[in-house]
């Protein structure tokens, strides 16, 4: 097993933990795929603002969320034509959900190994069209869906199926769905925590901006923590992922992000 396995496997070790404990649906990037998370975004924009002090929440209805139909993976805030904005992408949602039901297989059926195996693909297909978007190639590599992924790999699979999963067998579909609600709203705090610091009208070097992206990261967790009804650590899929096509280096200087393993440490913390 590679460096690469072997942090993957060991974080989703202390994940599977929580996922064993904890009481989210995988289709394609496309319009219906889109419609889908939208209404999922719009659910966690409500419950969040509950959640919020007052004026913070006045301030978060004025934001705009657009779904962009797109296999790129992203999300993040822009001020454009004098409003807030926050784009979504398809590929970005096909990975929180996807990413999802891999962690749910782990915790709800004891397929660590399974769940190992596709987190590095993800990573290591994240990873390359990085490259390619650097590069700018119009091609991309695309995830394989989970739930192809399970069958295709009955060597590291052999106990996961669909059909488990429509049947919410020891609660795992109960424990996806989490997983994608709390990804999402995590994800949609972190933007919203970059408009409401200004950080989207004035762009600032890339040590300046690791320093706002922790502190989206820390208003994300600190609203989640503060909820009786959220768990931030079910967030933990997509950073994981990521920490993994970073080959789970804290190496973050030229970079305007901090590194995932970075982040994930002070989740974890």
């Amino acid at each position: 097993m590679n460096a690469q396995r072997i942090g993957i496997a060991i974080v989703l070790v202390l994940a599977v933990a929580l996922f064993v404990s904890l009481p989210a649906v995988g289709q394609t990037v496309d319009e219906q795929y889109a419609a889908k998370y939208k209404v999922l975004i719009e659910d966690s924009r409500r419950e969040m603002r509950s959640e919020m002090k007052p004026d913070d929440a006045q301030r978060e209805k004025t934001v705009r969320y657009v779904v962009k139909n797109t296999t790129d993976v992203n999300a993040y805030a822009s001020r454009e034509a004098g409003e807030d904005r926050t784009l979504m992408t398809t590929g970005f949602l096909m990975y929180v959900d996807n990413l999802s039901t891999s962690m749910a297989a782990a915790g709800k059926f004891n397929a660590l190994a399974c769940a190992v195996a596709y987190f590095t693909e993800a990573s290591n297909v994240f990873a390359k069209n990085r490259r390619l978007e650097i590069q700018k190639a119009s091609r991309r590599y695309t995830l394989t869906p989970a739930f192809e992924y399970f069958p295709e790999h009955r060597d590291v699979c052999p106990n996961v199926t669909q059909d488990q999963f429509r049947k919410n067998v020891n609660g795992v579909d109960d424990t996806r769905e989490l997983s994608i609600r709390e990804s999402l709203k995590y994800a949609v705090l972190h933007e919203f925590a970059h408009h409401l610091n200004g950080d989207t009208r004035l762009e600032v070097g890339n040590e300046e901006q690791r320093i706002r992206e922790r502190k989206a990261d820390e208003f994300a967790f600190r609203v989640m923590s503060s909820s009786p009804n959220d768990n931030p650590m079910a967030a933990i899929a997509v950073l994981l992922f990521m920490c993994g096509s970073e080959n789970f280096s804290v190496e973050d200087s030229t970079n305007n992000h901090p590194s995932s393993m970075s982040r994930l440490e002070a989740m974890i913390d």
